[in-house]
């Protein structure tokens, strides 16, 4: 494992009862990833849920937490923050070669980092209407 990463140890997760993975003792995340498609098959609207998981004694869940949010703002600016049902959200803006897209990051009081993104022709205030429909888990 490095610093300030999540290792990727290629292990499969947890039976849905609970349990340890074997032969692991990284800290990890869960990731879950819903896609929501335009009618003419373009990919428009993506959810992505990231859990902590595993914890060492060096490594806590609030590490883990600031470790995924790092990740997800990493390379944007974040240009708001504000409150939601969900928790604490901070919207930012990546400017590419071709495009800008911007995504709203929502931090929730037991870690779990909630990422609500588009493709570039989805506007800012629809990403926010998400955003506050998403309830705590």
């Amino acid at each position: 494992m490095s610093k300030n990463q999540l290792h990727n140890d290629g292990e499969v997760p947890p039976p849905p009862g609970g349990g340890a993975v074997a032969g692991s003792d990284h800290p990890t995340a869960a990731t879950t990833l819903r896609n929501y498609v335009r009618p003419n098959g373009g990919n428009w609207l993506w959810i992505s849920v990231l859990r902590p998981e595993r914890t060492t004694a060096e490594v806590d869940r609030e590490q883990v937490t600031e470790w995924l949010v790092g990740w997800s703002i990493k390379g944007t600016a974040v240009i708001d923050s504000f409150p939601v049902p969900a928790g604490q959200a901070q919207l930012t803006r990546f400017v590419g070669s071709e495009a800008t897209v911007h995504e709203v990051v929502i931090t929730t009081p037991s870690g779990t980092v909630i990422n609500v993104e588009g493709n570039a022709g989805v506007p800012v205030a629809d990403l926010r209407a998400v955003a506050a429909g998403i309830l705590p888990p």
